[in-house]
C-alpha cells in the first residue's frame, strides 16, 4: 500500500469518529441524543434491553441505518446486518472504534459474536 493511500484511509476512517451535525443525530428520547460512535457505544452499554428492542428487532435496525446514512461508516453498518443482540452490536462498535483509532488491525465479527453469547442483553 502506498503511503498516500494509507494516509487517505486513516483520515477517512477518523472522520467516522467525529460528531455528525445535529440534524443527523440519533434521538433516543428523554433528551438523549447520539452524534458519534463513542456515544453509540456508551448508549448500547447502558440501555435496557426493552429500549434496544425498540430500535433493533426482526423488522428493523435503526442503528444500522443511522451508522450507514448519518455516520456513513459502511463497514460498520455492514457488520450490523443480521445482528439482533445488544452485546454483539456493542462489541462491533467498540472494535470499530479501536480499529479507527489505530488500536486493532482488523475488526473481528467472530469475537463480537462470542461476546454476544456471554452476556444476554436482549431478545
Amino acid at each position: 500500500m502506498t503511503k498516500a493511500k494509507k494516509i487517505t484511509m486513516e483520515l477517512s476512517g477518523r472522520l467516522f469518529l467525529h460528531d455528525v451535525p445535529l440534524q443527523y443525530a440519533f434521538d433516543l428520547g428523554e433528551g438523549k441524543v447520539l452524534t458519534n460512535l463513542q456515544q453509540l457505544a456508551a448508549a448500547l452499554g447502558e440501555m435496557e434491553p426493552e429500549v434496544f428492542a425498540r430500535y433493533v428487532n426482526e423488522n428493523k435496525n435503526d442503528f444500522l441505518n443511522w451508522v450507514r446514512y448519518s455516520i456513513q461508516d459502511l463497514v460498520l453498518a455492514e457488520s450490523f446486518i443480521g445482528v439482533k443482540n445488544q452485546s454483539e452490536m456493542l462489541q462491533l462498535v467498540r472494535d470499530r472504534i479501536e480499529y479507527l483509532t489505530g488500536g486493532k488491525q482488523k475488526p473481528d465479527r467472530k469475537s463480537a459474536k462470542s461476546a454476544g453469547k456471554s452476556v444476554s442483553a436482549g431478545p
